[in-house]
């Protein structure tokens, strides 16, 4: 199967290596990588906390990623979705608070 992916804009982080990634070809073969190598969590968040990364998205039923972020640093925000609904509502309101500039 040929699948087709655009280089990104924004870096995602490799939870292989943890690089920052925009390339398309690279990032092909670490989705290939993550399937059998150690998912390297810690290593990302603490590179992202090093980055001033302080507000983190959790998408889905439970809150256990939220809580192993607050063990890094406790004033870290944690915006937790459990539906798409939530994340559309949340995004409504991103909008809304980004044309009054409060965001």
């Amino acid at each position: 199967m040929n699948i087709e992916l655009n280089s990104l804009k924004t870096p995602i982080i490799s939870n292989v290596n943890v690089n920052e990634i925009i390339d398309s070809n690279v990032i092909k073969n670490l989705l290939i990588d993550q399937i059998y190598k150690k998912v390297r969590w810690r290593e990302i968040i603490e590179h992202m906390l090093k980055k001033n990364v302080f507000e983190f998205v959790e998408i889905g039923p439970s809150k256990t990623l939220s809580g192993m972020l607050k063990r890094f640093k406790k004033d870290i925000i944690v915006r937790n979705f459990n539906n798409i609904e939530d994340v559309d509502s949340w995004l409504w309101l991103i909008s809304i608070l980004k044309i009054k500039k409060y965001y």
